[in-house]
């Protein structure tokens, strides 16, 4: 006769992770630009996590005791776009609070060329981002005969373009921002459109 039997196994119980330590801080853009681009990433200590900034820029972390690296990335380019390029931040014991000097600030440049050809006063041009979940457009305007300089451009893909009934060439330019300011970028213009 076979009796009851209860067969009892050691469960596997993980430990429990205090998430008693934050860390805060703020990502900066410059006007035209969105945080929809902008990733916050935290790694260290086996975790490693990413969030999207909120519409302030504002970001915060929950982690345990350890030692972590916090950076920013952006769709719009591989390159750094930001400094510093990571903050380290190291918590020994639990309630600890970090948000001094956790703010990242975009590594700017310009884009800048010459408009020559026939003198038409002054002229409108604009700089539009192509890559990225947000098409940020920077604008300029110089006259005829002289240069124009894009101030605040972030890292990214843009078309440049003249935005008045004009004709010109060429019509359009490709322009790659990808750590450095960008020059020599010239429109000839042979007339107007009126």
């Amino acid at each position: 006769m076979i009796k009851n039997s209860v067969i009892l196994q050691q469960a596997s119980i993980p430990p429990i992770i205090h998430l008693n330590n934050t860390i805060s801080g703020t990502v900066n853009l410059v006007p035209g630009y969105s945080f929809n681009d902008v990733r916050v990433n935290l790694t260290g200590n086996n975790i490693s996590l990413s969030l999207q900034p909120t519409s302030q820029g504002a970001y915060t972390f929950d982690v345990p005791v350890g030692s972590y690296t916090i950076s920013v990335s952006t769709v719009l380019s591989s390159v750094n776009s930001f400094s510093p390029s990571s903050i380290p931040v190291t918590f020994t014991g639990v309630g600890g609070q970090t948000s001094a000097n956790n703010n990242f600030t975009p590594l700017t440049y310009t884009v800048s060329g010459t408009l020559s050809g026939v003198n038409v006063g002054y002229v409108n041009l604009s700089l539009t981002k192509i890559v990225g979940a947000y098409a940020g457009i920077l604008y300029a305007q110089a006259k005829s005969g002289s240069q124009f300089t894009f101030t605040n451009v972030m890292n990214g893909a843009y078309d440049l373009k003249i935005s008045d009934d004009l004709y010109f060439t060429p019509s359009s330019i490709r322009v790659t921002v990808a750590g450095t300011n960008i020059t020599g970028q010239n429109f000839n213009i042979t007339g107007a459109m009126y």
